[in-house]
């Protein structure tokens, strides 16, 4: 499970917050378009995840795993 996955699993449930407002949020027209970037099969932009990372009050850098270390 990603990062991203895991972080806006625990807001949803914390936050009681469905994926039609995560989506609604973020500005996409429909839940697919999220579950789409949520599973990798699409990414994320810049914008986006800087709303992501704001609405789940951490830096874009948490919601990636470092790649090099």
């Amino acid at each position: 499970m990603s990062k991203i996955v895991e972080l806006v699993g625990a807001y949803m449930l914390r936050e009681h917050v469905t994926k039609r407002q995560l989506a609604d949020y973020l500005g996409f027209k429909s839940t697919t378009t999220l579950n789409n970037k949520l599973q990798g099969l699409s990414e994320f932009s810049l914008s986006e995840a800087g709303r992501l990372a704001s609405l789940l009050g951490c830096k874009i850098d948490d919601l990636y795993p470092a790649e090099c270390e």
